[in-house]
């Protein structure tokens, strides 16, 4: 096949794939937990297929995991990053109560549990409404009371917060710092425990009013607060469910209206947030750019404050109803929607309480992958990572303008010849696809490399980087030149590998006894084992020679030591001195001036 051939059908692909892939670009919606059914069965098996209750909160944690606080059956349940879902808090009996402190949060109690949150250690925080505590859940799995003592009441500025008291907390958040906040519904306040465990009151004075703006957050009322957020300068916005709005309380202490008139409806879009109207605001999540967005629940609709603080409608049409998946998240149907959360990769998660559902808004995914290294060897292997962040439903890798078959988010590569390889990857999920920029793979051919057998002395060529080698599988310690000396029968082979780290194995070879001790001895040498004071004689005449070449090898090939012996009449005996030899066993080569050879064994003992 021509390059231009290639070129040409890898565009063809190409473009069939950007026909596939590109059919929308929008923020689409899909379910990713819940069947519609109000109950609570699928654990260990995939959310999409599991019943969610009442989902009255949602957080995720550093990695991903989706965390859903079911206040219908009392538990709190985890969906990790492969989509299966799972209880972590609450027992399986579903039943309201209190206990397990100290224990496995598995097997803990807890009654209407309705927000929750993650810490920076990854533990996790559970407002247990009507048991009036935040418990935590550590990462080993044990629960215990943070806050709260257990009594309906108010109690507890400035002290520990476990012997503070308080009664129905909700709302729950936790700030980037540690500190983390929740709505005092008893006592009609926003409650602060810090880092240290400290309480203290934020909002509200514990009465029932309309509320003033701009004035002290502590000295005005507050109610009905279903969702708190901070965002990253430390300002808390909050909502007040009843009053139809959203409020911030300044780094200050003030409080303000931000969103809403305080009567119910549903207009604005387009224009100012504090003068469009709202109806019963019940979530709220803010991102990574400080965009405020807001669940209404009698609007059955998401909305979106930008931070020049203009409306807009991105989630629902209005109409109470389940429809939409797979399509703009604007033309979808929510039914009253509660609790939403913003991901680390921007999608926002919707707890489409009506519909039984989880439901996520998901971005339009960014491509991106790493490879275990960019150089290979012919008949080798590398390893590509798929490292796009977010939701995604499927990948496609494309090696020099083809599809490779794996379509797991890791995959290995085989290379079957050198070369220069493009890979890249494309990334496709409800909202659209993209494609990765290419990397270039260089595959360096592989070395060739051949045996050599003759006299006991096994070779392979030089200007390799590294030998090894092997005798019956298994490799030979110290066996790391060109050469090696066989003393012992079996099957010998060496692996080399070269300059780009690219590796061969020479065919094996197989010696026998009679290999290694030649079959007609002319030769011998005496004593073995001795300290290196030894005899060469020969027991016969050696026709056609006048020139016996001694070499002493040790055990990796290495020449030690190398004598000329003049055969008179084909004979010879001479005496050697080869005690600065360290101890050990050795080959001596001897080979006549006519090429004739024959090896023999010599052990040294001083």
């Amino acid at each position: 096949m021509t390059l231009s051939t290639l070129y040409s059908k890898s565009l063809i692909i190409f473009a069939l794939l950007s026909s596939i892939y590109s059919f929308t670009y929008g923020q689409n919606i899909k379910t990713v937990a819940g069947t519609g059914i109000n109950d609570c069965t699928g654990d260990g098996g995939p959310a999409i297929s599991a019943a969610a209750g009442g989902i009255a909160g949602i957080t995720t944690d550093a990695v991903g995991n989706i965390y859903l606080a079911d206040a219908n059956y009392h538990v709190v349940r985890r969906i990790n990053t492969s989509g299966i879902i799972n209880r972590v808090a609450g027992s399986a009996a579903f039943t309201p109560a209190f206990s397990g402190d100290g224990g496995s949060a598995l097997s803990a109690e807890l009654n209407y549990p309705n927000s929750i949150a993650i810490n920076s250690s990854g533990e996790l925080l559970i407002a247990d409404q009507e048991n009036h505590r935040i418990r935590k859940i550590s990462t080993s799995g044990t629960i215990t009371t943070v806050a709260g003592n257990g009594f309906p009441s108010f109690f507890g500025e400035g002290v520990t917060a476990t012997t503070a008291q308080f009664g129905s907390p909700s709302a729950l958040h936790m700030a980037t710092w540690d500190d983390y906040y929740f709505y005092d519904a008893y006592n009609l306040r926003i409650r602060k425990v810090n880092a240290s465990g400290i309480i203290t009151t934020v909002a509200g004075d514990g009465t029932v009013g309309t509320g003033a703006e701009g004035v002290a957050a502590t000295s005005t009322p507050v109610s009905s607060v279903s969702s708190i957020v901070t965002d990253a300068s430390g300002n808390v916005y909050f909502t007040e469910q009843l009053k139809h709005r959203v409020r911030k309380i300044s780094t200050s202490g003030t409080v303000t209206t931000i969103v809403g008139t305080g009567t119910a409806g549903y207009s604005g879009d387009g224009g100012m947030a504090n003068v469009a109207t709202l109806n019963r605001p019940v979530g709220l999540a803010i991102d990574a750019s400080g965009n405020l967005y807001i669940s209404e629940w009698m609007n059955h609709t998401i909305r979106k404050v930008t931070v020049a603080g203009t409306i807009s409608t991105i989630c629902g049409n209005g109409t109470a109803a389940f429809a939409g998946d797979g399509g703009p998240a604007i033309s979808a149907q929510l039914r009253v929607p509660q609790a939403i959360a913003i991901t680390s990769t921007g999608d926002l998660l919707i707890a489409d309480y009506g519909n039984f559902r989880l439901r996520r808004i998901v971005q339009k995914p960014v491509a991106s992958f790493a490879a275990s290294a960019t150089t290979s060897c012919e008949d080798s292997c590398i390893t590509l990572i798929c490292t796009t962040a977010g939701d995604i439903d499927s990948v496609r890798w494309m090696l020099a303008g083809f599809i490779i078959p794996p379509t797991a988010k890791t995959v290995p590569v085989c290379f079957g010849t050198d070369g220069l390889f493009d890979i890249s990857v494309i990334v496709y999920n409800v909202s659209g696809a993209d494609t990765s920029d290419l990397m270039e793979i260089t595959v360096h051919p592989a070395p060739v490399a051949t045996l050599t057998y003759a006299g006991g002395l096994f070779s392979t060529a030089v200007g390799f980087v590294t030998y090894q080698w092997y005798k019956d599988g298994s490799p030979i310690p110290g066996a790391t030149n060109n050469t090696w000396a066989s003393t012992e029968p079996g099957t010998y082979y060496v692996k080399v590998t070269d300059a780009n780290g690219c590796g061969a194995i020479t065919a094996s070879q197989t010696v026998s006894v009679t290999d290694v001790g030649a079959t007609q001895r002319y030769i011998a040498v005496y004593p073995t084992p001795g300290n290196g004071l030894c005899t060469i004689e020969t027991t016969a005449a050696i026709t056609n020679a006048n020139v016996l070449k001694i070499q002493v090898l040790n055990t990796i090939g290495q020449t030690m030591a190398t004598h000329n012996i003049a055969l008179n009449g084909g004979r010879c005996k001479a005496d050697m001195d080869w005690r600065h030899l360290p101890n050990g066993n050795y080959m001596i080569v001897a080979t006549t001036n006519d090429g004739a050879k024959q090896t023999m064994r010599m052990n040294i003992m001083h």
